[in-house]
């Protein structure tokens, strides 16, 4: 099994285990550095593999992925916003400045990352 599968398995297994299994808080820095140390073993283990079995098409799925959460997120903060109409009561996802400039640098830059990664999984398969 390839680093990039392997590591999205241990991680998602990490993380799982902290919801389920562990109810007591830990810290951030304690969390995070055991979700770094699933990549890590997933390096150690994956270290014999000659060749990346489909990483190439999960790491555009998850930048695919990434962008339209970037646009969704940009959106959700636009209908949110009071100065835009919304209603006071409404839930704000970024609520450090009642602005337009960060929710719409979202949804261009997330338009941009599925535009271009739409264009790169289509040369590839083309190829």
């Amino acid at each position: 099994m390839s680093f990039l599968m392997l590591g999205s398995l241990l991680s998602l297994g990490y993380a799982l285990a902290f919801r389920f299994v562990v109810s007591g808080e830990i810290s951030s820095l304690t969390y995070w550095c055991g979700y770094a140390m699933c990549f890590v073993l997933a390096r150690l283990l994956a270290s014999e593999h000659p060749e990346p079995a489909g990483d190439w098409i999960v790491i555009k799925l998850l930048v695919l992925a990434a962008g339209v959460l970037l646009c969704a997120w940009g959106v959700m903060n636009l209908l949110a916003d009071p100065a835009a109409g919304a209603p006071e009561s409404a839930v704000m996802l970024y609520s450090a400045s009642h602005g337009w400039l960060i929710p719409l640098l979202s949804m261009i830059t997330g338009t941009g990352i599925v535009a271009v990664t739409l264009y790169r999984i289509r040369a590839r398969v083309q190829a």
